[in-house]
């Protein structure tokens, strides 16, 4: 951005508590990949502690490559490299909405639930949209921080081989990791929606019976 002064542009949706420009995010968006790093066992996932933020979240890093498509095809090199993990995609059943009763008139009667939808895929299985803080470029001990948009795109993953290449990480149950991200003062709103996502699906299939064969 310039360094003109521009002015928030209210629209349908905006309070006339936030009239002056105090505080508003600009329309940077980062696009990353955040990874849930399953031990082979899948019952341990990787948890990273920040030590300047004094806030534990899940690995995850920002697209900047020179474009989309190489970050696509390889979305987890940053993420390898920084934990000293080799891993790969772990392929889950997707969650799909449906509905008990279509029928119904009126759409405060219905009841939604969800299953899982075969077959198993690769992809994204959740999508976390949030506001990202960090240092003023230049000015990195100012009080005031600056703020862009960030999508990440969440990936179940399995570790298939090395070791936390830090003190900083480690593997842990999945229910005491979520307890680390629900901070009560920095919670890390994204992975720990991933988290309970993930959980959730986990759940499902070792209760649901095998899908039936080519599925």
């Amino acid at each position: 951005m310039s360094g003109d002064r521009v002015r928030p542009v209210p629209t349908a949706f905006s309070s006339e508590i936030y009239e002056l420009p105090a505080c508003w995010s600009p329309l940077d968006l980062i696009v990353g990949a955040g990874t849930i790093i399953l031990d082979p066992g899948l019952d341990n996932v990787l948890v990273v502690y920040d030590k300047d933020s004094k806030v534990y979240h899940l690995p995850w890093a920002v697209h900047n490559r020179q474009d989309i498509g190489e970050f696509v095809r390889s979305p987890f090199d940053a993420i390898m490299k920084e934990t000293g993990l080799v891993v790969e995609k772990h392929p889950l059943p997707m969650v799909e909405r449906y509905y008990k009763n279509p029928e119904a008139r009126d759409w405060r009667e219905l009841q939604a639930d969800t299953k899982l939808a075969y077959p198993c895929t690769t992809d994204p299985f959740y999508t976390s949209f949030d506001i990202f803080w960090s240092p003023l470029p230049g000015a990195e001990n100012s009080p005031w921080l600056d703020s862009r948009q960030r999508m990440l795109m969440w990936f179940a993953c399995r570790k298939i081989s090395g070791s936390p290449s830090s003190e900083n990480m480690a593997f842990m149950p999945l229910a005491d990791a979520e307890k680390k991200l629900q901070d009560q003062e920095y919670p890390d709103t994204g992975g720990l929606g991933a988290l309970r996502q993930l959980v959730d699906i986990l759940a499902k299939l070792r209760q649901s019976p095998p899908p039936p064969p080519g599925s």
